[in-house]
């Protein structure tokens, strides 16, 4: 059975934004869509400047090689 649910995350809890009748205790697989990542709310900006020179700084040391696969726009966007 497949079934698309939408819920929040909120306290290490997933909450349910729509009635669902699974049985309890039922094991259930899922998907994650949309970003997992939350940037960091930091108002100062020399911290925020920090931030994005260390990010910049390891994206540069951490280069995918030359000969990495070039994939396509079907690839990276392959939904499964």
């Amino acid at each position: 059975m497949e079934r698309r649910l939408r819920a929040i995350y909120r306290g290490k809890l997933l909450i349910p934004q729509e009635p669902c009748d699974f049985p309890e205790g039922a094991v259930l697989d899922l998907v994650v869509a949309g970003s997992p990542v939350v940037p960091p709310d930091v108002g100062d900006p020399a911290e925020r400047a920090r931030i994005l020179a260390r990010l910049t700084d390891r994206m540069r040391r951490n280069r995918l090689p030359a000969n990495a696969p070039r994939l396509t726009r079907e690839q990276l966007h392959e939904r499964g």
